[in-house]
């Protein structure tokens, strides 16, 4: 006959903490990964507005990431073809949610030899204009905007315009762009402009 080990006679109390402490550690984990704080809340959103040299009469394109807020980009990428040689355009909304007034700060790409990133503009802009241009501290990451606190009636929107130099079909490049709070750098967002020569 097994002789039971006293560890086998059972501690409900114990087992309960365990179990509780383990369901605290997993939501922990979860919320370690939203890139959100209580108290700091940069959201980014990204949107096509479309590729060809203009894109005045291209279809319309939802926003994505309202609300999501990942460090990484899952969830909040928008990708499109472009044809060689042409432009391609992206809005990128900011705003903040926290609420507590604060400045975001943003991170942007700065392009490769097949894809430059040839103007960053303040505003929801549909072809190439020199108005507000921010493409130099977008791609030097010195870029940035001050929010009051729970800003969703105040928003902030810049357009970035990527151009095709690869001959080649099937090329493609990622521009993340992160968006973090100079109240806490930690907390970030970031959306990703995925194109791709077609």
């Amino acid at each position: 006959m097994r002789t039971r080990h006293p560890k086998d006679h059972g501690h409900p109390a114990l087992r309960r903490s365990l179990v509780l402490s383990m369901a605290i550690l997993t939501s922990m984990t979860f919320l370690g990964t939203s890139g959100a704080s209580s108290s700091h809340g940069p959201d980014a959103w990204i949107r096509l507005c479309g590729a060809t040299n203009t894109c005045l009469n291209a279809p319309w394109h939802p926003w994505v990431g309202d609300n999501l807020h990942s460090p990484t980009g899952h969830g909040q990428t928008v990708s499109a073809g472009v044809e060689e040689g042409n432009m391609i355009r992206f809005w990128i909304l900011l705003q903040n949610d926290g609420p507590l007034d604060d400045t975001l700060r943003v991170k942007g790409c700065s392009g490769n030899s097949a894809f430059h990133v040839t103007g960053v503009n303040i505003g929801a802009w549909r072809f190439a204009t020199r108005s507000a241009t921010v493409t130099s501290p977008f791609g030097a990451n010195s870029l940035s905007f001050s929010f009051p606190p729970a800003t969703a009636g105040k928003t902030v929107i810049i357009t970035i315009t990527l151009r095709a130099y690869t001959a080649s079909a099937g090329v493609s490049y990622s521009c993340p762009i992160t968006v973090s709070s100079a109240g806490a750098p930690s907390v970030k967002d970031t959306v990703v402009a995925r194109v791709t020569t077609i």
